[in-house]
């Protein structure tokens, strides 16, 4: 149905008046194109973080200090949307730390 109408306008003013109309409307949609997102921003803020760890291996943490994470060790004030499954087993021997899940600090 638009084709047949932008059929009909081209025929009733011409080419070259077609071409000046299109090249002003198209100047007004780049511009409201910029202008948009100050006047309408998007909800919801920032972009959600999505951190997802799956099928990781198994590891081991052998000594004292040491430390393993076969998942998520993060810091909680900049904790995303965080997924964790089917992670690999994490030990630790002789005073060390191993986490397979998920840490936040």
């Amino acid at each position: 149905m638009m084709v047949v109408g932008l059929i009909v306008y081209f025929a009733n003013v011409g080419l070259d008046a077609a071409d000046k109309t299109a090249s002003v409307v198209a100047a007004l949609v780049a511009v409201a194109a910029l202008v948009a997102p100050y006047f309408f921003p998007a909800s919801g803020g920032a972009l959600k973080r999505v951190i997802d760890i799956a099928r990781t291996g198994t590891a081991t943490a052998q000594g004292p200090q040491s430390q393993v994470n076969t998942g998520v060790d993060a810091r909680a004030g900049d904790a995303p949307d965080i997924h964790v499954r089917d992670t690999g087993a994490g030990k630790a021997d002789n005073g060390g730390d191993a986490n397979s899940g998920i840490r936040l600090r």
